[in-house]
């Protein structure tokens, strides 16, 4: 495999579950969320791939940082484009 496909591959195939899950499985559309988590999961891969050659415990430290971040920016992004919002069960 070359080294491009490394980060685009598992990306793809987590794409495919989540698409037969919600779809087969689960009896749901596919919808911003999916696609806002598909996105933020191919951003840590990025991540990773781009830190992966350089090796210390500060830009370890600074990987799991940004990728946790750019999960939760990316994330809330799609809630916001979706027009959801998070609400505790039984709140209005």
């Amino acid at each position: 495999m070359r080294k491009g496909d490394l980060i685009w591959f598992p990306v793809i195939l987590l794409g495919i579950s989540g698409m037969v899950l919600t779809n087969v499985i689960y009896h749901r559309n596919i919808g911003w969320l999916e696609i806002a988590q598909m996105i933020a999961f191919a951003s840590i891969a990025l991540i990773g791939q781009v830190r992966r050659d350089r090796r210390s415990w500060g830009l370890l430290l600074g990987a799991c940082m940004a990728s946790s971040l750019s999960f939760f920016l990316i994330i809330n992004f799609g809630y916001g484009l979706g027009g959801m919002s998070i609400r505790a069960p039984g709140k209005v």
